[in-house]
């Protein structure tokens, strides 16, 4: 290497190097675009404050690059607080829907409203991909300085980072049996993985370099090299896993509500102009939070 000098070669013999290989691209865990492994799940029903269950709401989230995905909310076609009705799963981007013949669809729509419409809610799509990674469009760039000189090689484009998954729909409100009961909410869709980085380039094989300078050779040979091998480019990061959806209300079988005589009343019947009060106890059926509200007399 000749910095800011007049140099003549004669009768010298150059050869240039093996240029140093490219570094491989960074992985693309190394910056995550999700914390957990799986996407937040919907929530079943529960609860609130008033004694009454309510729907479940979908699972959401925001990726690390800003993306998004939400599972729709359960709905219920039986609530004294009006009936809610469940909602689609979205993304954002939202990936296109998925119809292969003979496979359930996903498209992250809520329940029906029938059973034969479906009461559970769609799976989601599954996220797209985005554009791979890019070769450099140039060789590189010669920095310098008074004293040393630096050649750099250009770096591949990496990878995009994958779409996020559509949330599934949320459920609408009916058990296996047809019946009015509070669903669950739909899981959110994965984030998509980060792309792996671009390799750097390999480095030049340099016989002479000279900046600045002035140089001649005279009966000289010069012997080339080769130069290094490019960097691999990095491993994408996978996409996260989608979230579940919430279970069902507790409507799964109707409970049944008795009538028992009150001890006074069982003492009364041989008068039977006289009226018993009734006492009401509730039975729950299995899988059930309650029965249907009877209206029970003596007539």
């Amino acid at each position: 290497m000749v910095i800011g000098s007049t140099v003549q070669f004669v009768g010298d013999t150059l050869t240039a190097g093996r240029g140093v290989d490219g570094t491989p691209g960074a992985a693309g865990e190394a910056t995550p675009n999700y914390a957990a492994p799986q996407a937040p799940a919907g929530t079943s029903p529960s609860l609130n404050g008033a004694g009454l269950e309510e729907p479940g709401v979908g699972g959401n989230q925001t990726c690390a690059n800003q993306d998004s995905s939400a599972g729709g909310n359960g709905g219920d076609q039986e609530n004294s607080l009006g009936p809610p009705a469940p909602t689609n799963g979205t993304a954002v981007p939202l990936p296109p829907p998925v119809t292969d013949a003979g496979a359930p669809p996903e498209d992250g729509l809520a329940g029906g409203t029938t059973l034969e419409m479906g009461p559970s809610g769609d799976p989601g799509a599954t996220g797209e991909p985005r554009p791979a990674g890019t070769m450099a469009t140039t060789l590189g760039a010669l920095t310098s300085t008074p004293s040393s000189a630096t050649w750099e090689p250009t770096t591949g484009g990496g990878g995009g980072t994958g779409g996020p998954g559509q949330g599934g729909g949320g459920g609408n409100g009916l058990d296996s049996q047809g019946r009015a009961s509070p669903a669950g909410g739909g899981g959110a869709g994965g984030c998509g993985g980060t792309g792996g980085g671009g390799g750097a380039g390999g480095g030049a094989s340099v016989a002479a370099l000279a900046i600045e300078s002035s140089i001649s050779l005279t009966g000289c040979t010069v012997i080339t090299g080769g130069g290094g091998t490019g960097g691999e480019g990095g491993t994408g990061q996978d996409g996260e896993v989608g979230g579940l959806g919430g279970g069902g209300g507790s409507g799964g079988g109707t409970g049944a509500e008795a009538v028992e005589m009150a001890p006074e009343a069982r003492e009364a019947q041989a008068a039977p102009a006289a009226s018993p009060p009734l006492r009401r106890r509730r039975l729950s059926g299995i899988g059930a939070s309650h029965g249907p509200e009877l209206d029970l007399h003596r007539q």
